[in-house]
């Protein structure tokens, strides 16, 4: 249990950079281009997010929680981009307290951002929750480019091998990807946890993600 709460906050930990990174980088160019009244929006937002990121949550979190610490990161996209970039949520309010690990869903549209939008614009994301009495499922969608073909081969071989595997190493995975919040919902949810991306046939990309339903009132610290 105590390695389990190690590798998870190990995990975590390196989103952290690449989130400042990406924020330093757009602060920069919003500054060159006079955006004053945005830059100031935009680092009460991203003050809220380094609390929340920083805070050691092993027990997870709530999703309502998560969710809005997300549209706080989508928020600072929109003051970069304006009528070029939007999104939407479409999760029922009985998900709200269902446990998740910490940065589940905002890792994923940074993603989206960084790796998905290298067409003209207008961008968007959309993000949708279901869930049953057992499990949840969450799908990220966006109108971007999607996935290369290669690397949803790759990736898909990926996930085949780590499935099938009798223990995961998550330790040995750098950087804020897919793979790591594949190993972190293997770890939360004992394996129950999944992942899987993919190409809609409308066009853009999208990412699943998926667990045990696990509510606030059944959790303790």
């Amino acid at each position: 249990q105590n390695l389990q709460k190690a590798e998870m906050k190990t995990l975590q930990a390196q989103i952290t950079p690449h989130f400042l990174y990406n924020t330093l980088a757009n602060i920069s160019v919003m500054a060159e281009e006079g955006m004053n009244r945005e830059i100031i929006h935009m680092s009460d937002n991203v003050s809220a997010i380094l609390r929340y990121i920083s805070e050691e949550s092993p027990s997870g979190v709530t999703l309502g929680t998560e969710v809005a610490y997300t549209i706080k990161y989508l928020e600072c996209i929109s003051l970069r981009y304006g009528e070029g970039f939007s999104y939407s949520f479409d999760i029922p309010s009985e998900m709200e307290d269902l446990i998740i690990p910490k940065l589940l869903i905002q890792p994923v549209v940074e993603n989206c951002i960084s790796h998905g939008f290298h067409n003209r614009p207008p961008w968007h994301i959309h993000v949708a929750g279901v869930c049953n009495a057992e499990r949840f499922t969450l799908t990220i969608t966006d109108n971007g480019i999607g996935f290369e073909p290669a690397y949803l081969m790759q990736f898909g071989l990926f996930l085949a091998e780590k499935r099938e595997s009798k223990t995961i190493s998550p330790l040995k995975i750098g950087g804020m990807g897919l793979k790591n919040i594949f190993y972190r919902l293997q770890l939360f949810y004992d394996r129950e946890g999944d992942l899987s991306i993919g190409n809609p046939k409308e066009g853009g990309g999208q990412v699943i993600l998926s667990g045990k339903v696990i509510r606030l009132e059944t959790t303790h610290e």
